[in-house]
């Protein structure tokens, strides 16, 4: 996205108090003092806090799905590609370790957050959704991994690596982990899912 300075410096300020905050807590005034920029700018640029939220939201989304579909697009094994596209996943959230309590609030409690943003969901990650059932129909036909369905397994993916970290205080105090223990046991827990899956879609 080419913005000039006083319009990437907002959106770069909304985005992170957008993170602490979450939406609905979030005042426009806030993002302008971040930003260091006249409260009027916000308005001239976004005109309102649901427009900076969604460019915010879909420049994101499609920074993160690019990097997916390049992923699905090397030319390797099928096994290494959910490997990586597992290891992008992790890095993600280990970079934004926000984001996780912030796409729970969003887009899974608040249903009026998940039904503005919707349409944009399903229409950016339609084309990885077809890119992805397309390879993996490819790797079935070819006997790199057993007959499955594509969509299951796209869930498995996202259900297992998101649940590390939003289940992140329940897992610390469940085995009264301290935060460089958790932060290790990621590491090993990456690998886990790893080899499950890939052990879950092995050719027989």
């Amino acid at each position: 996205m080419k913005t000039n300075n006083t319009e990437q410096r907002i959106l770069e300020a909304a985005e992170a108090v957008f993170l602490e905050k979450g939406f609905s807590s979030t005042k426009t005034t806030e993002i302008a003092l971040r930003a260091n920029v006249n409260h009027a700018l916000i308005h001239y640029y976004f005109r309102t806090k649901e427009n900076l939220f969604e460019t915010i939201f879909v420049s994101r989304l499609k920074s993160i799905l690019s990097s997916f579909d390049a992923i699905l697009s090397l030319e390797i094994p099928y096994a290494d590609r959910i490997e990586k596209m597992i290891g992008s996943y992790f890095d993600l959230f280990l970079d934004n370790p926000q984001m996780p309590f912030f796409m729970l609030n969003e887009f899974f409690v608040n249903k009026e957050r998940l039904d503005f943003l919707k349409h944009k969901i399903v229409n950016l990650t339609a084309p990885l959704r077809a890119h992805f059932n397309e390879v993996t129909q490819a790797a079935i036909d070819a006997g790199e991994i057993r007959a499955l369905n594509p969509q299951d397994l796209l869930i498995h993916l996202f259900s297992l690596n998101s649940s590390m970290f939003i289940n992140k205080s329940l897992n610390k105090s469940l085995f009264d982990w301290n935060n460089e223990e958790y932060a290790t046991y990621i590491g090993q827990r990456k690998e886990a899912i790893v080899d499950f899956v890939l052990h879950s879609i092995k050719s027989v």
